[in-house]
């Protein structure tokens, strides 16, 4: 919201918000990594579990995708909902948000026979590293694909997990015991149950 809400808009009311500023901010917010403001940016912080991280600055960053205008563009109907039922602006003040049109492209994802190649080929790095600190590197990476895979977590929720919110022995409610994972992300506290 402060990277690009809040600095394109600035003080400007809400009630003076166009849909001629909804249409320049949504040109100025495609092209903020590649030709505007982001493009010499090296650090990117955001929040997770309540801490601040940053991490380098992938260059591959581009243009901003239309799945991801379309969640920005639910934010700002969601924030001039509030305006409304909050009495900021008038119901014919409010901005009609629409959003873009999406290639229709779903993410990509492993089926078994990839993520059996990646386990083959991930153990058999670790049997071939150099040394002690490489394999224990790669064993590293090799066990967070096998939690990944198994608890379905996104790579924030896991990166902040304590052995406190590890639950060794859940019951279902069927009696069968599983792992559990309270984790915390982007979507707030979850628990997971791991699969295998």
């Amino acid at each position: 919201c402060n990277r690009y809400l809040i600095k394109y808009f600035g003080k400007m009311g809400i009630n003076q918000i166009t849909e001629k500023d909804i249409a320049q901010y949504r040109e100025w917010r495609r092209f903020y990594w590649t030709l505007g403001d982001g493009k010499d940016i090296e650090e990117v912080e955001y929040k997770i579990g309540g801490k601040i991280v940053s991490r380098r600055r992938n260059k591959n960053e581009g243009r901003l995708s239309a799945s991801s205008q379309n969640k920005e563009n639910t934010v700002l109907r969601q924030i001039f909902e509030y305006a409304r039922v909050n009495g900021y602006v008038s119901a014919n003040e409010v901005v009609t948000i629409k959003n873009v049109k999406t290639d229709g492209a779903k993410r990509g994802y492993f089926d078994r026979r990839d993520y059996q190649t990646l386990l083959s080929n991930s153990y058999w790095r670790i049997q071939k590293a150099g040394n002690m600190r490489v394999a224990h590197d790669r064993a590293n990476l090799h066990n967070f694909l096998v939690i990944t895979a198994n608890s379905g977590c996104r790579v924030g929720e896991l990166t902040g997990l304590c052995w406190k919110d590890i639950d060794w022995d859940f019951r279902d409610s069927e009696g069968q015991r599983h792992l559990a994972l309270s984790v915390e992300g982007k979507t707030g506290k979850r628990r997971v149950i791991c699969q295998g």
